[in-house]
């Protein structure tokens, strides 16, 4: 007799956000008018402060790394922050995504 072999249980592999991909969910973002679309560059007297004030846990980790990556690049743009607050606002709503998808994972029986 053939031993049935057990069902392979599923591992999601996280693969990080990558610069090219950020920019290309936040340049459509922004195409599509979308209302989640932050233009860091009018920030209106709110600080980064401010908007990690209520943040926590992987949210605030996404918040923090999406500022720190928007302020070197538009460090290096001298000026033009566009293609930045693409990448901003496109790094977080993938990291969005990703932490809803981990959420709705099974979690494998022991």
């Amino acid at each position: 007799p053939t031993a049935k072999r057990p069902a392979a249980q599923q591992h999601t592999i996280t693969m990080p956000i990558t610069s090219k991909q950020a920019i290309a969910a936040g340049k459509a973002m922004y195409d599509a008018d979308d209302d989640n679309y932050f233009d860091p560059m009018d920030m209106r007297g709110i600080g980064w402060d401010d908007i990690c004030e209520e943040l926590e846990g992987a949210e605030l980790r996404d918040m923090e790394n999406a500022i720190r990556q928007y302020e070197d690049m538009a460090y290096r743009t001298n000026g033009d922050a566009t293609e930045a607050a693409h990448f901003f606002n496109g790094y977080l709503k993938l990291a969005e995504d990703k932490r809803k998808k981990q959420v709705k994972q099974p979690t494998p029986s022991d």
